[in-house]
């Protein structure tokens, strides 16, 4: 199962060789930070029964983008935008699981001059019933007759 701290290390990794000189941070106090930085935080965290065996497992991502000029930015974001889609919707790796964004893809909007990108890692977990007998030689089946 991914968590979402994996999922945010994997973003800022996949950011960081992306966008090498950019500051990237986990963190949403904006001092201290010199323009362009991204931003990466969790919008929200989901996880859902499918049947017994199985669960689906949604974690939203928000990354904010903070341009070098605040004042004229708009072709620097529609860059970043064009970069996004194409680091993250092509699928990618988070531990040993292939991430497939959902039919929302990856929506972008502008607001003051921040970039805010949204997109989920969804991802679904199968466990085998017969992992709960893994241990089943240590069990005494006649103390329990």
């Amino acid at each position: 199962m991914i968590t979402p701290s994996a999922a945010v290390t994997q973003i800022n990794s996949m950011l960081e060789k992306e966008f090498s000189g950019v500051n990237i941070s986990f963190n949403d106090n904006k001092e201290g930070y010199k323009e362009p930085y991204f931003i990466v935080s969790i919008l929200s965290n989901l996880s859902n029964q499918i049947t017994q065996e199985d669960r689906k497992h949604k974690i939203g991502m928000q990354l904010y983008y903070f341009p070098t000029d605040e004042h004229d930015y708009l072709e620097e974001i529609l860059d970043i935008e064009q970069r996004l889609t194409e680091l993250f919707c092509n699928g990618f790796w988070i531990q040993d699981i292939y991430i497939d964004l959902d039919e929302n893809g990856l929506s972008f909007d502008i607001n003051e001059g921040i970039l805010n990108a949204i997109f989920y890692v969804n991802y679904t977990t199968y466990e085998d019933d017969l992992d709960q007998y893994d241990n089943i030689e240590d069990f005494d089946f006649e103390e329990n007759l």
